[in-house]
């Protein structure tokens, strides 16, 4: 903190190993903040690390994760469509050509309680809260919720668990718009929310994470979690992308 600042410029959460830097803006892992002051990539971060007095058990063990501003205390200030050269280039990385993103996300422009001017992408839900992402972190504001994108006379329901995966589908397919009726979770914690909504449709068609590749058993457990709900759910991860975490994964490979 400067001597003229009376809020921190620079978070640490020592638990989880993340930081947030409201100067840059930017954060990450322990990873990203040696990265950054030494000027080096990610194999000399971890060599600089093996020289440390880090555990290399406190240090792998812990879930690296990204501190973002707190949900509450971001309040948009603009919302355009998508200019910004960086963002551009995150989603060229994500392999999302941009005639795609246009559609359905946007680039908004905000504050940190710093006063600090932040910007990312940005995904409306149904409630009229956003999903936000840039190359740095991930996070989003209030009201939390999923995303709905209906087609009339759909008979079928796709359901998505992220946005960059619904924009995936889309790059995969060759399509601008979905052929049925489509669900952006946002959140696997949404997928109660959803199960009045696809009871009339006849086929649900799920695009979730892979746990096979992941190492984890939410994606599993949310796919059985549907089966109990709907007599016609098809797991198109396995059917498409069975090798990989996800859509985007399996599409920038």
């Amino acid at each position: 903190m400067r001597p003229n600042e009376k809020k921190a410029s620079f978070k640490i959460e020592t638990t989880g190993y993340a930081w947030w830097d409201y100067g840059l803006p930017g954060g990450g892992n322990i990873i990203d903040l040696c990265m950054l002051i030494n000027n080096t990539d990610t194999k000399g971060a971890l060599s600089i690390l093996e020289n440390t007095n880090l555990s290399s058990k406190s240090f792998f063990s812990e879930q690296q994760k990204t501190i973002a501003p707190p949900q509450n205390q971001i309040n948009i200030k603009n919302t355009q469509p998508i200019r910004n050269k960086a963002l551009i280039q995150y989603l060229n990385k994500r392999k999302i050509p941009l005639e795609y993103a246009k559609k359905y996300i946007s680039e908004v422009h905000y504050k940190t309680p710093t006063g600090k001017p932040v910007y990312s992408l940005a995904f409306e839900n149904d409630k009229g809260g956003y999903e936000l992402r840039s190359e740095i972190w991930q996070g989003g504001t209030s009201p939390k919720y999923f995303t709905t994108i209906k087609i009339k006379n759909s008979t079928s329901i796709n359901i998505f668990e992220s946005f960059f995966d619904f924009l995936s589908a889309l790059v995969y397919f060759r399509t601008y718009k979905p052929n049925h009726t489509t669900i952006i979770l946002n959140s696997l914690n949404f997928k109660e929310q959803t199960i009045d909504i696809i009871k009339i449709y006849k086929k649900v068609n799920l695009f979730l994470d892979n746990d096979n590749v992941n190492g984890g058993d939410a994606g599993e457990r949310a796919v059985e979690f549907y089966k109990d709900h709907h007599n016609k759910i098809i797991n198109q991860s396995l059917r498409i992308y069975p090798k990989h975490k996800d859509f985007n994964a399996f599409l920038t490979s």
